[in-house]
């Protein structure tokens, strides 16, 4: 290991501590400096080991498939891109009168509904819509409980939402994207 000068942008040290030194800062009233150097009269510390950490974020897909247009019912698909056993399927439902686009959504998070106070996977940029979830609905399969649940988000059976909030971390990662097939 070596002791020098440090590089940097001036100024760019707290008075008494720098890096991590146990070392008071030296007094820097008579040191030269300019806007890319700092030059120290002693050395502050010694580098022995660099460490860098590393915080891996899981990305998510969910995939959800429609049949045409009236049905209400398909097939949602969940898949942990990092571990390839995570993937699960469950029946969908959606409101046939007011069906989202079919696309790609990216930067989906799972997150608390704001009115509703529940887990749901939230679709951002969803066109023609605002507050687009994929998010638990009772009482499915019938026609009339998903109208009452969707006004163009996706549901899913309760213990599939659980096991779908469960899967997912951390939550409003903007970690998960959903991809709608017609």
């Amino acid at each position: 290991m070596s002791w020098g000068q440090i590089e940097g942008p001036a100024g760019n040290y707290l008075p008494g501590v720098l890096l991590g030194s146990t070392r008071p800062a030296p007094d820097l009233t008579n040191v030269g400096c300019s806007s890319r150097t700092l030059a120290f009269p002693e050395p502050l510390f010694r580098l022995d080991a660099i460490v860098i950490a590393r915080w891996s974020v899981s990305t998510y897909k969910i995939t959800v498939d429609r049949p045409a247009a009236p049905a209400y019912k398909g097939t949602f698909q969940f898949e942990d891109a990092d571990v390839p056993s995570s993937k699960f399927t469950a029946d969908c439902y959606w409101n046939p009168d007011k069906r989202i686009p079919q696309g790609v959504y990216e930067k989906c998070s799972l997150t608390t509904m704001a009115t509703k106070k529940r887990d749901g996977v939230y679709l951002p940029n969803v066109n023609g819509f605002t507050g687009v979830f994929l998010h638990k609905g009772e009482s499915l399969p019938g026609i009339s409980a998903v109208k009452t649940w969707s006004d163009g988000c996706i549901l899913l059976e309760p213990s599939m939402m659980s096991k779908l909030a469960l899967s997912i971390a951390p939550r409003d990662g903007y970690n998960v994207t959903v991809t709608v097939n017609d």
